[in-house]
């Protein structure tokens, strides 16, 4: 069939740098959670990430209105993620 294969390729989306980046080799753009989150839930649905790391999941879900649950073991961790909450949203976690 004519036109152009269905791509996974998002160019318009760059790596996390300068103040969103927070240090983790993994960590995804904000940018790139939000359209996926757009795409696959509606406001007020739950969105969960069982490995939170940085929480760049749980942040683009506050954001977009929906609830949230974001899991993860280590307390650094834990901590980047309220401090990451805190501050845009002001909420007392």
């Amino acid at each position: 069939m004519p036109g152009v294969a269905l791509q996974n390729d998002w160019p318009d989306i760059s790596p996390p740098s300068g103040k969103e980046f927070l240090g983790y080799p993994t960590q995804k753009p904000l940018a790139l959670l939000e359209r996926i989150i757009l795409t696959s839930s509606n406001a007020g649905d739950v969105v969960l990430d069982p490995f939170c790391g940085c929480g760049t999941a749980v942040h683009a879900s506050q954001k977009l209105g929906r609830d949230w649950l974001g899991i993860d073991i280590t307390h650094l961790a834990i901590h980047l993620i309220e401090k990451r909450m805190k501050v845009p949203f002001r909420l007392a976690l």
